[in-house]
């Protein structure tokens, strides 16, 4: 029986299920391997919702991982991979968030406006030479993290950060480990690679990201941010190392004096 004051039927019940079964049944008259990756989209669509900052992680780990990706792939003339398909996944799930909790789309940082002014000039530049062909690349990629830093920040500022830092943290440490095993690829002389598949972009990335884990980690009471601090301080020497990069070691040892005084 309806209950007094409703004015769903018995049907609206049987709406959800019904629902849910012709998509399963139409993913598997398409292509039964999709089911799997719906519901993991859906899973990551409900995580998103309920934790926003998880999408910072998400992009943090399709860049560090990018060759385990779509890497190589191209739509329309343009390469395709796992870093730009989460950032444009993350635009459309912040915007779905907005939405839901009226929540501010979008928080200015200083930084932002420098960000701006060099997108502006590189386009300025582009435009000057006539060059679109090779000059839409570096003025696609400086727009891209623009609004990748913008999205960030954005997302992060009314959250706390030590378990953004412990996440990213546990993520590096593994992506280093794997490293020095060379298990994330070797190039010539077999110079570790990382996940980059460059030795030398590969050592500038572990000294970028490194020492902010670690100015993160260093206040952090949690009993993970001991162990996660004595890992990336020993793993990321020699994943420096393993990569052969001369100019990584050099301005290595020069942080890691300056840190240390």
């Amino acid at each position: 029986m309806m209950q007094a004051g409703s004015t769903r039927g018995p049907g609206w019940t049987l709406l959800p299920p019904v629902g849910l079964g012709l998509l399963v049944g139409l993913l598997v008259a398409v292509q039964p391997a999709l089911i799997p990756v719906a519901l993991v989209g859906l899973l990551g669509v409900a995580v998103a919702l309920r934790a926003p900052q998880l999408l910072v992680v998400m992009i943090f780990v399709s860049i560090l991982f990018d060759r385990l990706g779509v890497t190589g792939s191209k739509v329309a003339n343009f390469p395709v991979t796992f870093s730009k398909l989460a950032v444009l996944g993350s635009l459309g799930l912040w915007a779905l968030y907005v939405l839901l909790y009226r929540v501010r789309p979008l928080r200015w940082h200083p930084v932002l406006s420098a960000m701006v002014g060099l997108t502006v000039a590189t386009a300025l530049c582009v435009a000057a030479s006539g060059d679109m062909v090779n000059g839409r690349f570096p003025l696609i990629g400086m727009a891209m993290m623009t609004v990748l830093v913008g999205l960030s920040f954005t997302i992060l500022s009314d959250r706390p950060l030590p378990p953004i830092y412990r996440l990213l943290g546990g993520v590096v440490v593994l992506a280093l480990a794997s490293s020095v095993l060379q298990a994330g690829g070797a190039g010539e002389a077999g110079r570790a690679t990382g996940t980059f598949g460059d030795p030398n972009e590969w050592a500038t990335l572990v000294l970028l990201v490194t020492p902010l884990l670690l100015g993160g980690l260093a206040d952090d009471p949690h009993w993970l941010a001991r162990p996660l601090r004595l890992a990336l301080v020993g793993l990321a020497p020699l994943a420096i190392l393993s990569s052969g990069s001369r100019a990584a070691l050099v301005v290595g040892a020069g942080v890691a004096s300056a840190a240390s005084t």
